[in-house]
């Protein structure tokens, strides 16, 4: 069995839709993941922009990698999840560079992050015609990912996250496990 890339982006979203339930059932607030509260397969698969089929292919890949379980509905197993992202993902999916020009910014320069760190510059991108600045061009783990951010705020945060941890320095790594931790929780 061997992990692909999309299915960390899985892994990810079911982890964002599972923390966006629980903060709705506490605050009687509706979900922010660009579902309805009755998604199936098919949505999900329209806002990663992966087809229906590699979703339940990555589901079964994620529960042999003990990443998710799956009873009622998929829960992300959030420790293990962590355990990847900070020390896998740097060597399985390092970060590749691609040039300059318009994009989505990521990691530091995440509009969306809020940390002690000073964003880099010229800082980082994922290469698309609606971005909003200009960048340093680098590939995402999946194509898909720009799509993906596109629909969930806590998706785009924890995305940028693991982007740090693929092509950070040392004390940036520190910083991101750390923030990445807290955005997913215990």
């Amino acid at each position: 069995m061997i992990i692909k890339p999309q299915d960390t982006l899985i892994a990810l979203k079911y982890c964002s839709i599972q923390l966006q339930e629980q903060k709705a059932q506490i605050s009687n607030t509706p979900i922010e993941v660009g579902l309805s509260p009755n998604y199936g397969i098919r949505d999900l698969a329209e806002v990663l922009g992966v087809s229906s089929g590699e979703i339940s292919k990555a589901t079964k890949r994620l529960e042999k990698a003990r990443l998710v379980t799956v009873r009622d509905k998929t829960m992300v197993i959030t420790r293990n999840l962590l355990e990847w992202l900070v020390h896998g993902m740097r060597y399985y999916c390092p970060l590749k560079t691609e040039g300059f020009g318009r994009a989505i910014a990521t990691g530091w320069n995440c509009p969306l992050l809020q940390s002690g760190m000073v964003p880099p510059s010229p800082g980082w991108g994922w290469a698309s015609s609606k971005g909003n600045v200009e960048a340093e061009l680098i590939a995402p783990f999946h194509v898909s990912v720009p799509i993906a951010a596109r629909h969930d705020p806590w998706l785009y945060q924890a995305m940028s996250l693991v982007d740090v941890l693929r092509g950070g320095k040392p004390r940036e790594l520190a910083i991101a496990e750390v923030e990445l931790s807290v955005l997913i929780g215990p």
